[in-house]
């Protein structure tokens, strides 16, 4: 797992973001690369930056916006786009409470988080601003979650499914009963992410169940299920998503991952599937939010209003893999991207999946627990 503290310097134009393949983490818990190269970049990007620029503070997921739409938006807008990245939502959450919320004009929220959020003061109306470029997202996506066309402006959403070599495991997986009661010849083959929620989601849409049944004694037997699991889990958590990446490797033959990760692995290694179970997979949205803190509301609406127009959208989503919201960008997207099923998954794949919800105090302790014993198997 990642120990590095939060608000580590995203600076752009460096060797890694010219490679032809940059290394696009959009919703991991892993670790980044080169830190001392990006602290000592983004030093020196700050002590040569012009006095004019107005400075933009960004907290968000490391890699998740291509650095040539930062480059295009500073030019513009006479800005600096000053990145702080986390690499977990439980992170970000635990960083922003001790600061209260404050600290940034923008903030990338999850959607089980934003009308937390909200309750607690750090995110201020969007709706009453001037960005006129909203229009253009989808309001399936806009509406996904209650609240959200106030407080934020849907980002990027996607997929959580099982990612797997073909080559090492033919028959592949087409279910999350399979992963969970996985043949002995897949021991300590499996890489699951760390997120307690998630997994005790997989576990419930495995047995049948919604992801978000909120009652502790089926949560409790979900836990049995993924405790019996794990003599063929190789560790909870993420990884780079680079040539060194475990799937890549072979050292791993299947994971849990989001569909844009997969995708970004296959550039490594073809032989690399993605997969949305039958039973559904689990669904994620991000959207951008203004912080109720930020020093320059306005020109965070400008940033917000220019990711927004078509033509960029289209490039992030080209740039992430991952499905944008937009419906302006969708039009100029070239119809092999739109037809990808890993990154537009059908409706009816669509259907049998979920969002996560908020659960009651009590399950969520419940769920807490089981991630904590899963944690305990891997020490």
């Amino acid at each position: 797992m990642n120990t590095s503290p939060i608000g580590l310097l995203r600076p752009y134009g460096n060797a890694q973001d010219a490679a032809p393949h940059p290394q696009r983490v959009a919703r991991p818990i892993g670790r980044f690369s080169y830190r001392a190269l990006f602290v000592l970049a983004a030093l020196f990007a700050l002590s040569t930056s012009t006095e004019a620029a107005t400075p933009l503070h960004l907290f968000s997921w490391d890699s998740y916006i291509d650095p040539e739409v930062v480059a295009e938006f500073e030019r513009e807008f006479d800005a600096q786009l000053v990145i702080e990245v986390f690499d977990s939502d439980s992170q970000r959450d635990v960083h922003l409470t001790n600061r209260d919320g404050r600290g940034y004009d923008l903030i990338v929220v999850d959607g089980t988080q934003l009308n937390r959020y909200a309750s607690r003061g750090w995110l201020a109306p969007v709706d009453g601003l001037d960005i006129a470029n909203r229009q253009y997202v989808d309001k399936r996506w806009a509406t996904a979650v209650p609240g959200a066309e106030r407080y934020g402006t849907a980002y990027f959403w996607g997929t959580l499914g099982i990612a797997w070599r073909e080559d090492l495991w033919p028959q592949g997986f087409t279910s999350w009963k399979q992963f969970l009661n996985p043949s002995p010849a897949l021991n300590g083959g499996l890489i699951m992410t760390s997120h307690a929620r998630e997994l005790v989601g997989i576990a419930l849409k495995a047995a049948g169940a919604s992801a978000n049944v909120d009652d502790p004694s089926i949560i409790d037997a979900a836990g049995t299920h993924l405790i019996n699991q794990t003599a063929s889990v190789g560790y909870y958590g993420y990884f780079d998503l680079d040539e060194t990446a475990p799937l890549v490797q072979g050292s791993a033959i299947a994971a849990m991952m989001y569909n844009g990760d997969a995708l970004v692995l296959r550039t490594h290694n073809p032989k690399i599937r993605y997969e949305v179970p039958e039973e559904g997979g689990l669904l994620w949205i991000d959207f951008m939010t203004l912080s109720a803190f930020s020093s320059q509301p306005e020109l965070a609406a400008d940033f917000i209003n220019f990711l927004n127009r078509p033509i960029i959208a289209a490039r992030q989503a080209q740039y992430l893999q991952y499905a944008s919201p937009n419906t302006g960008a969708t039009e100029l997207l070239p119809t092999s991207f739109l037809s990808n099923e890993d990154i537009y998954p059908k409706d009816a794949v669509i259907a049998k999946s979920e969002f996560l919800q908020p659960l009651s105090t009590q399950s969520q302790r419940r769920v807490n627990v089981i991630g904590a014993q899963l944690m305990a198997h891997q020490r």
